[in-house]
């Protein structure tokens, strides 16, 4: 029953970790979270001094509180127009909000070591992970607007010197590319809650921390130019640098290098990854493209095929996996169905514009072949 109520006061905390809390508004949301985030010290009692301050009610009208009678009377400093109201003991009861008893159970739950610390007014340091080959440090980060995530560019110079760092945020989400690139290139990864915790409460999936790149041995990924920085950087939230390549391997399968990296793929996989280069070559929105169009140029007929082209898709994903990450690599708008892979487009490599063309003509071609032969197959 605290989840509820545990939700809200983080979300609270997110915007304003100096906020306050009054009994009766907690108890509205849930009297059973009240009492159980109580017991587990989240809720710390906070004496309200109605000689020295003044009750906002829940419309945001300052006013003035005093007793009479026996009983409790608020009355508007601003406008003598506005009915005076009666409180309850309840609604001049305060908490302010402790994030310390969650930061000990994420810490207990994930076998973290050293002390946690608040190393900002925003920022917390949780404690410090390995996990196999990769060390992490840990913090809670409170942020409502993009400007306070700006501070995570300098927490490298505050903090142990961790291969990761992985900031947890209760809701809040970057929704800014060119400051996820800027910490990312540092390794500094802002998840919230819902994307970092597995189901098992608050037990963190540090596979969700994945480099943006993985290059090849040898393979350096380029800086970006003058252009890209200008025109690319704040849309595109990747580097990779892609290249079809033009020729094909004995199992008659596509080549391509991601980061210098080779990966064969099946004609329709390599068709559908084809597909989407050329809609993020052209540049036209941002190479987003409806899924159907990418359907219709694997020559799919009907809703079955759309739906087998889909788990195709999820297919791509898995084989790209092996070699950078699916998760960022094609993005999706989920509401629209629209598809597009996440580098920029002065980094897909191809011989030429009309040589990208004909080549997807011809693993058209090649579908049509295996098509027709498994049809043929099936009619014997």
């Amino acid at each position: 029953m605290s989840d509820k109520l545990l939700q809200y006061l983080l979300k609270q905390f997110e915007g304003s970790p100096e906020a306050k809390f009054y009994e009766s508004d907690l108890a509205r949301i849930s009297s059973g979270g009240l009492s159980a985030l109580r017991k587990q010290k989240h809720l710390i009692f906070d004496q309200y001094d109605f000689e020295q301050e003044h009750y906002f009610d829940r419309q945001g009208n300052e006013r003035f509180v005093r007793k009479v009678n026996g009983k409790w009377l608020a009355t508007s400093t601003e406008d003598s127009g506005i009915s005076p109201l009666y409180l309850t003991e309840k609604d001049l009861n305060r908490y302010s909000f402790s994030i310390g008893p969650l930061l000990k159970d994420i810490k207990t739950k994930n076998g973290l070591t050293k002390s946690i610390n608040n190393i900002s007014p925003r920022v917390w340091f949780i404690g410090e992970c390995n996990s196999g080959a990769r060390q992490f440090g840990v913090f809670l980060g409170l942020f409502s607007e993009i400007a306070q995530v700006e501070d995570l560019l300098g927490i490298r110079s505050r903090v142990g010197q961790y291969e990761y760092v992985l900031v947890l945020c209760p809701t809040f989400e970057i929704s800014d590319q060119g400051l996820l690139n800027r910490l990312e290139s540092q390794k500094i990864y802002c998840r919230s809650f819902k994307d970092a915790f597995n189901r098992d409460g608050y037990k963190i999936d540090f596979g969700i921390v994945k480099d943006l790149e993985k290059p090849a041995a040898g393979f350096v990924i380029p800086d970006l130019n003058a252009t890209e920085r200008r025109k690319y950087q704040k849309v595109y939230p990747r580097r990779d640098v892609v290249e079809f390549v033009d020729r094909q391997n004995s199992g008659r399968k596509g080549i391509v290098l991601i980061n210098g990296q080779e990966l064969e793929l099946e004609y329709n996989l390599y068709g559908i990854l084809l597909a989407l280069a050329k809609a993020l070559k052209s540049e036209m929105d941002t190479g987003w493209v409806q899924y159907d169009s990418i359907a219709n140029e694997k020559l799919v007929r009907s809703r079955d095929h759309f739906h087998r082209s889909l788990s195709e898709l999820s297919r791509l994903t898995k084989a790209l996996a092996e070699k950078t990450n699916p998760a960022k690599f094609i993005e999706n708008q989920k509401r629209k169905s629209k598809y597009r892979l996440s580098t920029m487009p002065s980094r897909i490599k191809t011989p030429h514009t009309r040589w990208l063309a004909s080549r997807y003509k011809a693993i058209k071609d090649e579908i049509i072949k295996e098509r027709s032969k498994r049809v043929g197959a099936a009619n014997i």
